[in-house]
């Protein structure tokens, strides 16, 4: 079940498969279907050599400069049961894909405020309740003020509203509720 869920983040998108492998984490904890197992284990990965490569470098640069100090305790409970997502994290979601920056890398476009604002409403727009809270704090560390990012998330939720009659508004995290540390006590 792990690894189908982990295989279906191509097709489903990164939040629902992390929310799916913290609801899998929760239900099997303390069962015999508890699964620690890695498939991804050395692919790509010097950590064992005491060297991390290049991809992974970059992908925790982007993890810490968005997470900053809740990275660690989330890296940590990803490592016990969900080190497959922490692998995509690392090494494809922020290695390939949100990390290259312009303030790191002269080729890229786009800048640590500007992939945020892209992040927030692409996980706004799919009610990724966790991950939108984490994002309207990566927003506000990127540099964007706390209107900058509330007029992002009110204008996702508009044109849900307008073009598809969807509510993205209610139950979601606003800026207003953001503190710098998270409760992690759900992980």
């Amino acid at each position: 079940m792990k690894e189908a869920i982990f295989k279906s983040a191509i097709l489903v998108g990164v939040p629902h498969v992390i929310e799916a492998s913290f609801a899998l984490k929760v239900a099997t904890e303390g069962t015999p279907d508890y699964d620690t197992s890695f498939v991804r284990e050395g692919l790509d990965d010097c950590s064992h050599t005491g060297n991390v490569n290049e991809n992974q470098q970059r992908g925790l640069r982007g993890l810490e400069r968005v997470y900053r100090a809740q990275y660690g305790p989330i890296s940590s409970k990803m490592a016990e049961s969900m080190a497959e997502i922490k692998w995509m994290s690392e090494h494809i979601t922020y290695g390939l894909f949100l990390e290259p920056v312009s303030e790191s890398n002269p080729r890229a476009p786009l800048t640590f405020a500007e992939t945020e604002m892209v992040v927030l409403s692409c996980l706004i727009a799919q009610r990724s309740k966790r991950e939108v809270l984490w994002h309207l704090r990566g927003a506000l560390r990127s540099g964007l003020s706390s209107d900058e990012v509330e007029a992002v998330q009110s204008a996702v939720e508009l044109v849900a509203t307008e073009i598809a009659g969807i509510d993205l508004k209610t139950g979601m995290p606003r800026v207003v509720e953001v503190t710098e540390e998270d409760d992690l006590s759900g992980l």
